[in-house]
């Protein structure tokens, strides 16, 4: 089985990515199978953005950008398992 979806707008962090893949997967017809691979491929990449930025539209801080890059830089210089997201870690229940 084979499903796809777009986001809708030009997007590179995990925050804009993530519901998306989520959302296909919730939607799946799984009829009681178990799933055993689930991926997620991005494209359309060619350096410049689809949308022009309005002149006159308030625009927000890039929080996620500067997270995720701030994130890149860390795992560069202290190794990738350096940070990672306090949903994946392990409670004192599990």
């Amino acid at each position: 089985m084979t499903r796809q979806a777009g986001v809708p707008e030009s997007a590179d962090t995990v925050e804009a990515i993530w519901p998306v893949a989520r959302g296909l997967f919730r939607k799946a017809d799984r009829r009681g199978a178990a799933i055993r691979l689930v991926g997620v491929t991005l494209s359309g990449f060619d350096g410049e953005p689809e949308s022009q930025l309005g002149m006159f539209e308030p625009s927000a801080p890039p929080t996620d950008r500067v997270v995720a890059d701030a994130v890149d830089r860390l795992r560069e210089r202290f190794g990738r398992d350096s940070v990672r997201r306090a949903a994946l870690l392990e409670t004192d229940d599990e």
